[in-house]
């Protein structure tokens, strides 16, 4: 499928604006105690932990599930206004 570069441009957009909308939800279910480094080790390990060569963990795929479908659904609400 060809795409011009605006296309290309608003779909990154979406995909970048959903990954870090929803880092910041998984985020804040962590322990407000945490300091950034106590923070990104556990998001690290909900990332990894368990994960093979041949497949990445539950959380992982979970994970980029969501922010796929966030980007989508946002992408939908951007091309509408354009068309209004």
């Amino acid at each position: 499928m060809n795409r011009t570069e605006a296309e290309s441009y608003r779909r990154a957009s979406c995909f970048i604006d959903a990954l870090f909308r929803h880092t910041a939800k998984i985020l804040i279910a962590f322990n407000s105690q945490w300091g950034i480094e106590e923070i990104a080790r556990h998001f690290r390990t909900c990332m990894t932990a368990g994960q093979t060569m041949k497949e990445h963990n539950e959380f992982r795929r979970e994970f980029y599930q969501e922010v796929i479908r966030m980007a989508k659904e946002k992408e939908v609400c951007l091309l509408f206004l354009e068309r209004t």
